[in-house]
């Protein structure tokens, strides 16, 4: 990666760079000259060879010390029908029954009365080890390995993709969203669709949160769908 690169891998790239004080400003997925300088800042730190270019050695270091970073938070909805109540044990069968996965897509779920449930257990040293890793985005988009993922249940009316969210759950969710910053300031915070060709969480997540006042430099307002 260089100057003009886009896309999924210099989001991850800025994300690593901003956990360990590199690069400080909002992350958008756009190689240009503040991130040419975080990265010969990196390189010099750790006596790479100085070009501003991410490549082999410079993101294979960057991956080590990063490996277990909470770097994302992950919004999504369930796709269910409007009103349905589903619980958050459903979700997690259905996963794993349905889709056969060892473990299930989130950590944490919104049920339409507005409660938190937690189905993929994590404890609070803000690393996300290997017991932690859920699968909330498919492998391929690079980012799900230092990701948690919040569902809210719903996203769905008459098959067609809707914002069905309760006002209970608008404010737990934003809610949710306002801790997992003070717990991870340099958190980075995208819908499902920001990423991949998805409807889900069936809301624009930036322009809601940015609207709401949560800081900007947790959210990204650019897609990359693959």
């Amino acid at each position: 990666m260089r100057i003009k690169s886009k896309g999924l891998e210099v989001v991850l790239l800025q994300a690593r760079l901003r956990n360990l004080n590199y690069f400080s400003l909002a992350i958008n997925g756009l190689f240009e000259e503040t991130t040419k300088e975080a990265v010969k800042q990196f390189q010099t730190k750790e006596k790479l060879t100085i070009d501003g270019i991410a490549g082999k050695n410079t993101n294979k270091r960057l991956k080590a010390l990063t490996k277990n970073a909470w770097l994302f938070t992950f919004v999504h909805c369930s796709a269910t029908q409007e009103g349905q109540d589903v619980t958050p044990q459903a979700v997690a069968r259905y996963h794993k029954i349905k889709k056969g996965w060892s473990r299930a897509g989130y950590s944490d779920i919104i049920d339409i009365y507005g409660k938190l449930a937690n189905i993929t257990p994590y404890n609070s040293d803000g690393l996300i080890s290997d017991w932690e890793y859920s699968f909330g985005v498919k492998k391929r988009t690079l980012l799900n390995r230092n990701a948690r993922h919040v569902c809210y249940i719903g996203g769905v009316n008459n098959k067609e993709a809707k914002d069905t969210r309760t006002p209970k759950q608008k404010r737990s969710l934003y809610t949710y969203l306002n801790y997992q910053i003070l717990l991870n300031p340099k958190l980075l915070i995208l819908g499902h669709n920001q990423v991949q060709k998805k409807a889900c969480p069936s809301f624009d997540v930036y322009n809601e949160y940015n609207y709401l006042g949560i800081g900007k430099s947790n959210f990204m307002q650019e897609r990359y769908p693959i």
